[in-house]
């Protein structure tokens, strides 16, 4: 953000100076318009705010008249500095941060804050996140700092999904430099959701130190994680591992339960059901041999892993066999100009690499049913690139010899299809 406009106007008066801060810069994305007398007192320092505005983005920040920082040698002190924000949401601070031996006696109280401030400063965020914090953050002790919260957070959501109620409290001990954080579900989609351990600043390389469980709980509530390749309708998940290593390196130990599962591959439009384990560790998730249902409720075998490090760069390596007249494309022209249609099928299917660099190889033979719509472009002709090779009927008895490959966005695939 750069300054467009900035002006500091000060007016003094024996010992009382009138201040005005004037912040503007070049987008009007962050504007200020902070006032307050200032008063020096023999080795004290008192500010008195005015009515004082400040907005960054779609917020709208206040500073309440009367607010008070007091600076003194020994300590800094706040008396009712109230700050607003679209007038319905306040943190009132109240209390002394102390100065070598002084003691901290330091209080914020959090009144129905919203957590979409949160995609405010972090725009590149791709799930919107809301809800509603109560709570109060205090500062104490004298040689050794102690920082605790406790907070009630209501209706959070991702996407607009309403997830549910949680609880949140924190411990920050200065002296073994760990910060204890226990949260707690007490309504909502997450049933029993318990998230609790230590972050420890002393030893960052292994400083992730928490466990993480919670019941059978409504999947949709992860919808937000998967949105643009899933869409989940219906099922139960429940979880239970640790979480440890860095925040540069997280090592996640995981074992997720999905029951009864439906959901929608956007890509293709078919909705499958399924009920399997997911095994999750520092390097690969796992998914045990399953077995798949489409629509139509005809089966087909899932199994494979993804390989990551450190939840970066995954890579996939999976395997659906054993198809058996099964869907596996329902789209229409609106949802893909390349093709379209209906497909049902025999064979297998097997993706493998980086999401980026994805091949598919696969073997079908169509059955009845099947429609598949492929336009054609102005410019193409026989000589051209294209998505498809056609051979004739005496080289399908080879036809594993034949290779036909396009790749659309990352998105390699070499399919040979019998059509009957």
């Amino acid at each position: 953000v750069i300054t467009k406009d900035a002006a500091l106007k000060i007016s003094l008066n024996n010992n009382v100076a009138t201040t005005q801060l004037i912040v503007k810069d070049t987008q009007s994305l962050f504007t200020a318009n902070i006032k307050s007398e200032v008063f020096f007192i023999a080795d004290t320092i008192k500010a008195v705010f005015e009515n004082s505005r400040l907005s960054y983005m779609k917020s709208r920040f206040r500073i309440k008249e009367n607010s008070e920082v007091i600076y003194h040698s020994s300590s800094i002190r706040f008396k009712d500095l109230l700050v607003t924000r679209n007038k319905e949401e306040s943190i009132l601070l109240n209390g002394t941060y102390g100065f070598n031996s002084t003691p901290h006696n330091l209080k914020a109280e959090v009144d129905n804050f919203k957590l979409n401030l949160i995609n405010e400063f972090l725009p590149y965020l791709t799930i919107a996140i809301n809800g509603v914090v109560n709570g109060a953050l205090q500062l104490t002790g004298t040689n050794e700092l102690i920082l605790s919260s406790d907070a009630n957070i209501n209706n959070l959501s991702l996407d607009n999904d309403t997830i549910g109620d949680f609880r949140i409290a924190t411990n920050y001990l200065a002296q073994q430099r760990r910060l204890m954080a226990y949260l707690k579900s007490s309504s909502g989609k997450l049933r029993n959701v318990e998230f609790s351990g230590f972050y420890d600043f002393a030893h960052p390389s292994d400083a992730l130190n928490f466990n993480i469980h919670f019941d059978e709980s409504d999947i949709t509530s992860f919808q937000a994680f998967v949105k643009g390749y899933i869409s989940l309708y219906s099922g139960s998940v429940r979880a239970k591992g640790q979480l440890t290593g860095s925040l540069k390196s997280p090592e996640l130990n995981c074992e997720l339960d999905l029951m009864g599962v439906t959901l929608v591959v956007d890509y293709l439009k078919t909705m499958y059901s399924f009920s399997t384990r997911v095994n999750m560790n520092e390097q690969q998730i796992s998914i045990e041999p399953t077995e798949i249902r489409d629509i139509n409720d005809h089966k087909a075998t899932l199994s494979g892993y993804i390989t990551h490090k450190n939840f970066s760069n995954p890579k996939l390596n999976v395997k659906i066999n054993n198809l058996n007249d099964f869907q596996v494309l329902n789209t229409k022209a609106k949802d893909n100009d390349l093709f379209y249609g209906t497909a049902y099928v025999d064979g297998g299917i097997s993706l493998v690499g980086p999401f980026n660099d994805l091949i598919m190889d696969a073997t079908f033979t169509g059955q009845r049913g099947t429609v598949i719509n492929i336009p054609i472009s102005e410019g193409m002709d026989d000589g051209a690139d294209g998505l498809l090779h056609f051979i004739n009927r005496d080289t399908l008895i080879r036809s594993t010899d034949v290779s036909r490959s396009g790749s659309i966005s990352g998105f390699t695939i070499n399919c040979m299809l019998h059509v009957t």
